[in-house]
């Protein structure tokens, strides 16, 4: 199997993280690297207290992970807990969790429709993939509308807080397929094609082309084609686009044959 672990279990593992009976990770918040650097925790974000205070109900007293999400993390005993901000003592000094070495696959994927944008994000932020990059397809009528980073911001957080990851996804935005690729010149191409050939574990840079639901266009076709991109397939049938933007990625990340 292709050499890659969900950040989950290297964290419950370690002894970290406490590992909640549903499966979920709870107890861990996404500070900035000057908060975890600061003599003593104090959080006063409005959004981080809600949820320590709210959501999970902390108390004085519990120990709470704290995590930057580039890597550093350090460990908490709340003392005060209010509505308004959260303080405690650090336990440890920072330490640093670098990322397993891997060829990750780079997902690109065309936008999808409604919320089915965040539960790619979700998903790709739980396999630890370093980067998910998206791109307005031809054949979304759609234009080039505004797009709800902060919510996506917020999606990654708590995927990777939940899944006990270090480092967040990081999403970039492409005009158009052209633009998505054009950087990626040492990568092998692969791309969602239901007459394609099937994954096999992975041992170069590889990016991963989803397209809209409808398929690629001639011209995002030949695009592709020039750049020597490989078709793609699981199963028997075509996939949607919201299931192949999920399944193509991590059947490579894991090594899938």
């Amino acid at each position: 199997m292709f050499g890659i672990r969900l950040a989950y279990c290297s964290a419950v593992e370690s002894g970290r993280v406490e590992s909640a009976l549903d499966g979920e990770v709870r107890r861990r918040c996404v500070l900035s690297r000057a908060t975890l650097e600061a003599p003593g925790l104090q959080i006063d974000d409005p959004e981080a207290v809600n949820y320590l205070s709210r959501a999970i109900r902390l108390r004085s007293g519990d120990r709470i992970e704290c995590f930057d999400g580039q890597g550093a993390a350090r460990e908490a005993q709340l003392q005060k807990v209010s509505n308004r901000q959260i303080c405690g003592q650090w336990l440890e000094q920072v330490r640093t969790i670098h990322r397993p070495r891997a060829c990750y696959p780079l997902p690109v994927l065309a936008l999808l429709k409604g919320k089915d944008n965040d539960e790619a994000i979700r998903v790709h932020s739980e396999l630890g993939l370093p980067k998910l990059r998206f791109f307005y397809a031809e054949r979304d009528a759609r234009g080039k509308a505004s797009l709800p980073l902060d919510r996506w911001r917020r999606v990654v957080q708590e995927a990777c807080r939940q899944s006990g990851g270090y480092h967040l996804l990081q999403i970039e935005i492409r005009s158009d397929l052209a633009e998505a690729i054009e950087d990626l010149h040492d990568h092998q191409f692969y791309f969602g094609d239901a007459h394609g050939e099937r994954p096999n574990p992975l041992d170069q840079q590889t990016a991963v082309v989803i397209g809209p639901e409808g398929g690629f266009s001639s011209n995002e076709l030949d695009q592709l084609h020039r750049v020597g991109a490989r078709g793609l397939r699981l199963g028997w049938g075509t996939l949607r686009a919201r299931s192949a933007s999920v399944v193509l990625p991590a059947a490579l990340s894991l090594g899938a044959s």
